[in-house]
């Protein structure tokens, strides 16, 4: 570090950079860029494009302004779910981040760090924090917190400054995204309930994605998840989780639905406003179904088919949640969906990467045949560009391909949803069924599978990564050789 980089300093140069932000526009970079350009070429002549770095570099700038215009693309941070609690309980303390008592210096590198990326957020050069191994809700209650102890994430409150009756609120406002990446089979399994239903009843993180119009995004893990289970639990666990957590979206959505219904209705008893008896009989009759289902093959219920499990604790935890909604909670979701019509539907859930399987990543975005058919119709894709894909950028005929191939998936999807929102998916009609013995078929086989490669073939408890990691680092490694080398081909790319 240079002798001025002090925390003040750089503080300074952050406030004059957002400043400068506010007054930008993209003549600011191209005008000068292209003087510098021809400059260049005058002095160099046609060696300019011949192996000139500086000449290079400035015309690869230009091409991505050309491209992608002011906004450049956004930044994500990628931090361990456990520093960003470090971090939370670090802002509660009154002595304050820097002289916080750590467990070691590299926990108190990661916060510091994090912190520093969190003050960029204003500037607009990062929009997300992304948790990795996510493991319950109060991983993202203590990163929802952080975002507001650092201003980027604010409750609504009463509008004082004399407007109208229809604007009583000044509504949630958020700047940072917070997405809960979830790794492990045993998280993966559990995902519907610690990071859906917990963070839906909860009425601070209900303002957070008013204030992120309402889209709930997560990622699912391939990589840690295969590494440790091998490609069929990993692929399987990141379906069950994104279907499951699919159904709960559309619970929670048919509960807000009713519930902002009744609020409107003139005349409406207290008790027939907490009732949300519409919205629980629907999802009833389809726990109902599935055991006629089940029944009729000669099974019980009971063995361990878990729809039906995530169906019971997510209308058990709404029917709750909604019954204690308060007024004031009420008006702001009212007045969120007259402002923001990207409420109309409710909560919208988007998957970023992993969405077609451990394999091919970021496959969600890339076409209709990486979406796995057991998701909902309607959802939200988004691929993120790695590796090579970042290559294709480079030059702006690929690029254009690039883009086109992904505005043409986007336009195909939201012609399905406009057609399907035209003839009723979105309406009380009874909820598609999934046959629920495929849903034990992958539980079981995935069982069997990690039972095999983990306590028949070396003698590791299939259900105790963590413990695993932590105790024993070197049988793990040798484990996870194991599998690549036994793995086929086709799964090799799991292991980048």
């Amino acid at each position: 570090k240079e002798n001025n980089d002090s925390p003040e300093s750089l503080n300074q140069l952050r406030e004059r950079l957002f400043a400068l932000k506010e007054n930008f526009s993209i003549k600011d970079f191209l005008e000068p860029l292209r003087a510098i350009e021809k400059n260049k070429r005058q002095s160099f002549g046609n060696s300019y494009y011949e192996g000139t770095p500086d000449g290079y570099d400035t015309r690869l700038l230009i091409k991505k302004i050309k491209i992608f215009g002011d906004s450049f693309g956004d930044a994500d941070i990628r931090q361990g779910a456990d520093y960003v609690t470090v971090m939370a309980k670090a802002l509660k303390d009154q002595a304050g981040l820097a002289e916080h008592d750590y467990k070691n210096d590299k926990v108190r590198e990661r916060v510091l760090q994090t912190n520093d990326l969190l003050d960029s957020v204003k500037l607009g050069e990062i929009s997300r924090l992304i948790l990795s191994m996510t493991k319950s809700s109060d991983d993202l209650a203590n990163a929802l917190f952080v975002s507001e102890q650092k201003g980027l994430f604010k409750l609504a409150t009463v509008n004082n400054d004399g407007a109208s009756d229809d604007k009583k609120w000044k509504l949630p406002e958020s700047s940072l995204e917070i997405v809960p990446l979830t790794e492990l089979i045993s998280d993966l399994d559990k995902a519907y309930s610690e990071t859906t239903i917990k963070p839906l009843t909860d009425p601070k993180f209900r303002q957070y994605l008013i204030a992120n119009n309402g889209v709930l995004t997560k990622m699912y893990g391939p990589s840690d998840s295969g590494k440790w289970s091998g490609p069929f639990p990993s692929w399987s666990g990141m379906l069950k989780a994104q279907y499951f957590d699919s159904r709960v979206i559309e619970i929670f959505n048919d509960f807000l639905k009713e519930k902002l219904e009744k609020d409107h209705i003139n005349g409406a008893t207290e008790s027939e406003s907490l009732n949300t008896s519409k919205a629980e009989r629907k999802w009833l009759q389809h726990i109902e179904k599935l055991e006629e289902i089940i029944k009729s093959r000669g099974a019980s219920p009971e063995q361990g088919f878990k729809e039906i499990t995530v169906v019971r604790e997510a209308v058990a935890a709404f029917k709750k949640t909604f019954g204690e909604m308060t007024t004031d909670e009420l008006e702001i979701w009212k007045q969120a969906r007259e402002e923001k019509p990207s409420l109309g539907e409710g909560i919208k859930y988007k998957i970023i990467d992993g969405l077609g399987g451990p394999v091919i990543r970021g496959n969600g975005a890339d076409g209709r045949e990486g979406i796995s058919p057991t998701t909902m119709p309607g959802l939200l894709y988004e691929q993120t560009v790695q590796g090579s894909e970042g290559d294709k950028l480079r030059q702006p005929s690929k690029a254009i391909d690039f883009i086109t191939k992904r505005l043409k998936t986007a336009i195909g999807n939201a012609g399905d949803k406009y057609f399907l929102g035209n003839h009723g998916a979105f309406s009380d009609t009874a909820p598609v069924l999934v046959d629920p013995f495929f849903f034990k078929f992958l539980d079981e086989t995935s069982d069997t599978l990690r039972r095999s490669l983990r306590e028949g073939t070396i003698g590791i408890d299939y259900q105790d990564d963590e413990k695993l990691a932590q105790d024993n680092p070197e049988k793990l490694r040798n484990y996870i050789k194991m599998i690549a080398l036994t793995t086929p081909a086709l799964f090799l790319g799991l292991y980048n």
